[in-house]
């Protein structure tokens, strides 16, 4: 009992009239005042009953002031084992009077909650007696924020020690490391210990010297508040000098009252490194497609080419220009019937070929694809097949030829003898009749059988061309080349040509111009044929002007008529055999002179109008190149 903690003291006169005149100003308004308290107040005697509560303490504590008064406060139902002990310890101490620190107690309300107060005690006197007055101010709410604190602060450092980032906290400048947790000294290969003793300098050591200015500038920019990257990437050295790619996450804290940084670290050379090798293969990809022969590129729903390699762009343009109707066909709006687009209907591939106005022919192959974000797209790849076009024609081209050739081995076989016998009876007939005599001479003119057999000799040479043109055209062709004289040559093909009176022609050709390593005979055929056609071509009369000119490498002979010139569409036909828009023609004249000039390693080509005339160019290397045809 607190009695028997009580033990009587002396005092004198004076001490005790200054306690008297106390304990009378302390009824007048002391318990007023302790009824106007937010708090529970309780009075207890030096022999630990209680002798007044405050109205606050039923409200607080759930006991009605009746039940408590006359009760010993040890014997409180409100107090817990440990609360009685302190109780006990600190009004013996408060008796004694001894100064007594707050402390704080649990309290067991009446209806089973539990609330945390703080004690405060004085010693005034009651009924002119020494008494102990107790005030208990709630501090469950902060006992409770104090315990979750606590217990957010346990589950944090656990969090911390158990996290597989590197967690720091560091202060300065200049640096300095007040914390670490163990994935950290996992990851630079300190322990923690090393870490928070490592000097500034020394920890200077642990980034990459080419990276160190952007760690220090960026920490010092974040501890003094200013703006910096809360994430980046740099370069860690190791305590074993191996350096690691890092990745920072960090913000600014408050530590033990100074501003501080506190910082996660991940180890990312693995996916660094994978980052590097994934690169490397999409740049070796890259490239593999930048160098592909083919034109590659993806295509969206909106028309627009998302992808171009660099063989599509040489050829169509950059995509950035337009979309893939203009690219491709030089529309202006999407095609009616786009075979491309067929594969987003679809879902399927498609295969089909586009003719350029170049004249390029490209095999198209288009496949659904999926780009990055999950959008369709059309994978387009394309193939040019001008050259397999071209080949394929002139093997369709050999393979009729070597029909022709076929045909005119057995036509030069079966009319040649028979040709040549009507040209020798024509020429013995016309002599015949140039020595008859009358009447039968007369008979002979009144019939033009002079006419007749002119006429029909001149048929007969005809014939006998056609036949030399079909051998000429159908066997090999191997020129016999000599130095020969341009200038003669064209003087000795005119000479044979009978020029009609309307028709001009004019040669600009030099007789030094220089001299041709040709076959003669051959290239007079050739000469002689080009003449022919130009008078033919001008049936109304006009100039014919035969020109050439010599560069490096070889010389060209132009033959320019101002005739009827020749339809577009007929251009590319001239030189197939067989081919002709005469009334009077096998269609043989310019294949053979095509022929020709190949077997002297050269060229023909032609340029006309219609309305306008044309002109034939014949290209011959300058040094000697014959080809065998």
């Amino acid at each position: 009992m607190l009695k028997n903690l009580v033990k009587p003291s002396r005092e004198g006169a004076s001490s005790r009239e200054s306690r008297s005149k106390a304990s009378r100003e302390f009824r007048r308004t002391g318990y007023v005042l302790l009824n106007l308290m937010p708090d529970p107040a309780i009075t207890i005697d030096l022999k630990g009953k209680i002798v007044e509560a405050n109205k606050i303490v039923a409200q607080r504590i759930g006991v009605r002031k009746e039940e408590l008064l006359e009760d010993s406060l040890l014997d409180a139902s409100f107090l817990t084992k440990n609360g009685k002990q302190m109780i006990k310890e600190n009004i013996s101490k408060m008796i004694k009077g001894l100064h007594v620190a707050p402390f704080e107690l649990e309290i067991l309300r009446k209806d089973g909650k539990t609330i945390w107060v703080e004690v405060n005690g004085t010693r005034p006197e009651y009924k002119r007696k020494p008494a102990v007055v107790l005030v208990l101010r709630d501090i469950t709410e902060r006992k409770n924020l104090e315990k979750n604190l606590k217990e957010n602060e346990e589950k944090y450092r656990t969090l911390v020690e158990q996290s597989l980032q590197g967690i720091v906290i560091a202060q300065g400048p200049p640096l300095r490391l007040v914390f670490a947790n163990s994935a950290m000294a996992k990851i630079s290969g300190y322990t923690r210990d090393e870490l928070i003793s490592l000097s500034p300098t020394e920890l200077e050591g642990l980034i990459h010297p080419e990276d160190r200015a952007m760690f220090f500038n960026r920490f010092r920019d974040r501890i003094m508040g200013k703006p910096a990257p809360p994430h980046y990437e740099f370069r860690g050295i190791r305590k074993d000098g191996e350096v690691r790619w890092l990745e920072i996450a960090s913000n600014k804290i408050e530590y033990d009252g100074q501003p501080a940084v506190q910082a996660a670290f991940v180890d990312v050379s693995e996916r660094k490194q994978t980052e590097e090798i994934t690169k490397a293969e999409q740049k070796r990809i890259l490239s593999i497609l930048e160098e592909l022969p083919a034109c590659l590129c993806l295509v969206a729903s909106d028309y627009s080419v998302r992808f171009a390699n660099r063989y599509f762009q040489e050829r169509f343009g950059d995509p950035k220009d337009g979309h893939c109707y203009e690219l491709l066909h030089k529309g202006k709006e999407p095609c009616r019937e786009c075979k491309t687009f067929l594969v987003f209907e679809t879902g399927k591939h498609q295969e089909w070929e586009l003719t350029r106005v170049d004249g390029r022919v490209y095999r198209i192959y288009d496949y659904p694809f999926t780009d990055v974000d999950g959008s369709p797209l059309i994978l387009e790849f394309g193939v040019d097949i001008t050259e397999r076009k071209q080949m394929e024609q002139r093997l369709r081209e050999a393979e009729r030829l070597a029909g022709i050739g076929e045909a005119a081995a057995m036509i030069g076989h079966d009319l040649r003898n028979p040709l040549q016998a009507m040209v020798n009876r024509l020429h013995l007939a016309k002599k015949a009749l140039e020595n008859v005599s009358q009447p039968y001479s007369d008979l002979a003119a009144k019939l033009s059988l002079k006419e007749l057999f002119s006429e029909l000799t001149e048929r007969t040479v005809y014939m006998n061309k056609i036949v030399s043109d079909l051998q000429d055209y159908a066997r090999p062709i191997k020129p016999e080349l000599v130095e020969t004289s341009l200038y003669q040559l064209l003087y000795d093909a005119l000479s044979v040509i009978l020029v009609p009176e309307n028709v001009i022609v004019v040669t600009t050709i030099k007789r030094d111009f220089p001299k041709l390593m040709i076959d003669p005979n051959l290239m007079r055929r050739v000469f002689t044929n080009l003449i022919l056609n130009a008078i033919q071509a001008m049936p109304s009369g006009g100039q014919l002007t035969v020109r050439a000119s010599e560069t490096d490498n070889e010389v060209l002979i132009c033959f320019q008529d101002a005739g009827v010139g020749i339809p577009k569409e007929n251009i590319d036909k001239l030189f197939i055999p067989l081919y002709t828009t005469k009334a009077r023609g096998a269609g043989l004249g310019l294949p053979v002179c095509k022929r020709l000039v190949e077997a002297h390693g050269g060229s023909i080509t032609v340029e006309s109008k219609t309305g306008e005339g044309s002109t034939f160019t014949v290209r011959l290397p300058q040094k000697e190149r014959p080809v065998s045809c």
